[in-house]
């Protein structure tokens, strides 16, 4: 799942029906967190989720940042660098 600056066809079609147009600002935080929870509890690197998604490192640390801050993804230190994870992957796959 890469995140992408341009809208799918689907996506368009979605928008003209329904009349509302996605917030990129949601769509870019729903992202990583969709990312880690398809992960199944398993960490991941900054660098892993980055290719992933394919964004900016700095602006994903950032997003991060914040979702660990208000308790989102945890964040675990390894060696030197964290891995990010959420335990609220489990749940959201079993409903």
């Amino acid at each position: 799942m890469a995140a992408s600056s341009e809208e799918s066809p689907a996506d368009a079609v979605d928008d003209k029906i329904s009349g509302v147009r996605e917030v990129k600002s949601a769509a870019r935080t729903i992202e990583p967190f969709e990312l880690l929870t398809s992960r199944q509890n398993r960490p991941a690197r900054l660098r892993e989720l980055t290719e992933a998604l394919n964004v900016p490192r700095g602006g994903l640390y950032a997003l991060l940042r914040t979702l660990t801050k208000h308790g989102w993804v945890h964040s675990r230190v390894g060696r030197r660098l964290p891995a990010y994870s959420t335990a609220l992957g489990k749940a959201l796959l079993a409903v």
